[in-house]
């Protein structure tokens, strides 16, 4: 009776893990689900993210925001922020990994500038993420305005960021103006063309066929316990 019972509660478990597994390979995302609108849209978002960051930062070492202790919370719920711009990031440099674009030479990144900015734009969010964990590890706000302007490592990487959201724009205005070959002209005085959302509807429909399963399965289990157990 304990075995059978033990039986059904592991066929319970292997179902729901299997439910799971299915939920998160159909919502998992994936370079080959992105497209160019899709891409400059993202940098887009993470070049707003930068200088909005820089902005809190600068405010910080002009002392016109005094945090209450330190480190302040902002800087931590910033960081947290750009993890999933981080993944972002690296998805639209495997996108173009992937279509044959070398991602390591200059002069094919000024062919395609939608690439190039994507590449700016994840250095730029990974020197942002690095300087915002580094300031976490600094005593005081103090500190971290000495490194500012004295030319430490905070100094450093505030610097780096300024270059990167620069060169950010930069490929921008390339992009708009003399587009790569295949690359879509995406202008501020033009709508964004609009996005095809089938997928997105297919991959929910499925999520929720996935968790219907899921529970009829662990349902079905649990009536084939025996009655004699309760006795």
């Amino acid at each position: 009776m304990k075995n059978r019972n033990l039986t059904c509660n592991r066929y319970s478990i292997i179902a729901l893990i299997f439910c799971l597994i299915i939920s998160f390979e159909i919502n998992a995302h994936e370079y080959t689900n992105l497209n160019e609108v899709m891409i400059d849209r993202t940098n887009e978002s993470i070049e707003s993210s930068l200088l909005q960051i820089q902005l809190f930062l600068t405010s910080i070492f002009r002392k016109s925001y005094k945090p209450e202790s330190w480190p302040d919370r902002k800087i931590t719920l910033l960081r947290n922020d750009l993890i999933h711009q981080k993944e972002e990031a690296n998805m639209n440099l495997d996108y173009f990994a992937a279509n044959g674009i070398n991602l390591q030479s200059p002069e094919i990144l000024f062919d395609n500038p939608l690439a190039g900015r994507s590449v700016a734009g994840n250095q730029g969010v990974e020197i942002v993420y690095a300087l915002l964990k580094h300031m976490d590890t600094l005593e005081s706000q103090d500190e971290f305005i000495k490194e500012i302007y004295s030319g430490g490592l905070s100094g450093h990487m505030y610097n780096l960021v300024t270059a990167y959201r620069e060169k950010m724009s930069l490929y921008r205005s390339i992009f708009i103006t003399i587009p790569g070959p295949g690359q879509q002209i995406i202008s501020e005085q033009q709508p964004a063309p609009a996005v095809d959302t089938s997928d997105q509807n297919t991959n929910i429909i499925y999520a929720i066929i996935g968790l219907v399963l899921c529970v009829l399965l662990i349902g079905i289990f649990r009536r084939k316990k025996p009655i004699s157990q309760n006795l």
